[in-house]
């Protein structure tokens, strides 16, 4: 296969209908994104250099730390109602102590990226004159899946 370009590229939520498992329907695509962050983890080191090391420090792996992730989109009706939309089924998987999943495909391979996470309201982005309105919403990443295969969107 050639390399890859990210053209054709989509995001997409479930939420669980079975708490910690990932939702193998019902994914909803969040349209007009222009950027969507790298995502992933990166583990804490802690030191446990003894006092009789003369060297090197020691370290072992500690949590794993996912952050926050912003996205940029178009300001579209079809995106702010994708977003609010977005907002109202984690409220609703929240409330039943489920999560909602996020899926990031790519139409040439077989896997995609899954994260679960915590959306935020679309806030008001910086308003300038002859520039495209994109506002940056972010989702708290709270445990990454990774690479696993595609999910079936109907």
């Amino acid at each position: 296969m050639a390399e890859l370009s990210t053209n054709g590229i989509r995001f997409y939520y479930a939420p669980e209908t079975t708490a910690d498992t990932k939702p193998t329907a019902g994914w909803v695509e969040i349209p007009d994104l222009v950027t969507i962050p790298a995502v992933g983890s990166t583990p804490d080191t802690i030191e446990v250099t003894p006092i009789s090391e003369t060297e090197y420090k020691r370290y072992v792996r500690g949590l794993k730390d996912t952050g926050a992730v912003q996205f940029t989109g178009n300001m579209t009706e079809e995106f702010l109602t994708a977003w609010d939309t977005l907002m109202e089924a984690y409220d609703t998987a929240v409330a039943g102590n489920k999560s909602i999943w996020f899926v990031v495909i790519h139409p040439q391979l077989s896997q995609a990226f899954f994260f679960t996470g915590e959306p935020d309201e679309v806030p008001l982005p910086e308003i300038s004159s002859n520039v495209a309105w994109q506002p940056q919403p972010s989702i708290v990443v709270n445990k990454t899946k990774g690479w696993d295969t595609k999910p079936t969107i109907e």
